[in-house]
């Protein structure tokens, strides 16, 4: 073979190298395309845990802010300021009334009766 051929021969064995270099970037391009969507697969199911953990979260001081049921405690029936540190307490508890007087000394109880029946006819 001549010089010639030989150059040739590198010449195309050169424009091979080049064709495999350019098909090796549809596949880098293929693999940054996977990275990509995985990191973004992440990225939304990294959101949808935060939001469904928030839901959670709410839900739960929903729950904890419900009223109790009315009859298993004491109920506030009426309550009146009579200075700027005490207030008067009328208190509903197992069918009989408190009269409480709160102060910034404590609580004390100014009277006690059984709970009568109101006549709502007039």
């Amino acid at each position: 073979m001549s010089r010639r051929g030989r150059g040739g021969w590198l010449a195309l064995s050169g424009c091979c190298c080049a064709f495999e270099a350019r098909a090796a970037l549809p596949l880098k391009e293929a693999a940054d395309a996977q990275l990509w969507s995985l990191g973004l697969r992440s990225l939304l199911v990294g959101a949808l845990l935060c939001a469904l953990a928030g839901a959670v979260l709410w839900w739960l001081r929903r729950l904890r802010a419900l009223p109790a049921p009315q009859g298993d405690g004491p109920r506030l029936a009426r309550s009146r300021r009579i200075s700027q540190k005490t207030v008067l307490l009328e208190v509903e508890w197992e069918g009989r009334r408190y009269l409480l007087a709160e102060s910034q000394n404590g609580a004390q109880l100014l009277d006690s009766r059984a709970d009568a029946p109101r006549s709502d006819a007039a």
